[in-house]
């Protein structure tokens, strides 16, 4: 009797260590996928830290770049401004000699340009200047009354 209950519990204890031989394998099978998936995402995580790496590169790229091309364009309109209001200087300068004290009158007249002429003020003052000194001569003299005629 004690060897059949003996060989019950060998059988038995046979039975639970081909139960824990499977569930040891098991637990083998689930780690190693565990770890092909760990291996997986570390992969596509390099990728995506790539693929942000290089979109990041390109976006400073593109920010110098722009930065650049705006710096530029900031020189050139400097350079332009500069230029225009030399040549406001040099235009007024112009009318106050030829029309001295009438040379107020004209300004202001060139000011109002763009609205009632569709030109800038130093056009206005070029166009004045043009034919500024026949017509005064022709007027005897007269700034006040050619500051008036000259009017565009």
């Amino acid at each position: 009797k004690e060897t059949k209950e003996t060989g019950r519990e060998i059988d038995k204890e046979g039975e639970e260590a081909e139960d824990s031989a499977k569930s040891n394998k098991k637990l083998g099978e689930e780690i190693k996928r565990a770890g092909s998936s760990a291996e997986e995402s570390k992969s596509k995580f390099a990728a995506l830290g790539g693929a942000i790496k290089d979109g990041l590169a390109t976006v400073a790229k593109i920010g110098i770049a722009a930065t650049g091309a705006a710096a530029t364009g900031v020189a050139t309109l400097v350079k332009q401004s500069i230029s225009a209001y030399a040549e406001y200087e040099q235009l007024t300068g112009g009318i106050e000699t030829l029309f001295g004290d009438s040379a107020n009158k004209v300004i202001a007249n060139s000011e109002k340009a763009f609205a009632t002429a569709g030109m800038s003020v130093n056009e206005y003052m070029e166009t004045s200047i043009q034919g500024a000194a026949a017509l005064i001569n022709s007027l005897g003299g007269d700034t006040a009354q050619a500051a008036e005629l000259i009017d565009v």
